[in-house]
């Protein structure tokens, strides 16, 4: 579990990093949103 939420924390990483946003993004955006909820729970 540990492992799987540094994986979502790196791709959260990497969305917030990548510059401007596409049709795509916003269609992961609601994945993106659960990602950071889990990863703020999981530092709980």
């Amino acid at each position: 579990m540990k492992l799987k939420t540094a994986q979502s924390a790196v791709i959260i990483e990497n969305n917030v990093n990548r510059p401007g946003l596409s049709i795509f993004d916003l269609t992961q955006f609601p994945r993106f949103v659960i990602n950071v909820i889990a990863f703020l729970l999981a530092l709980l």
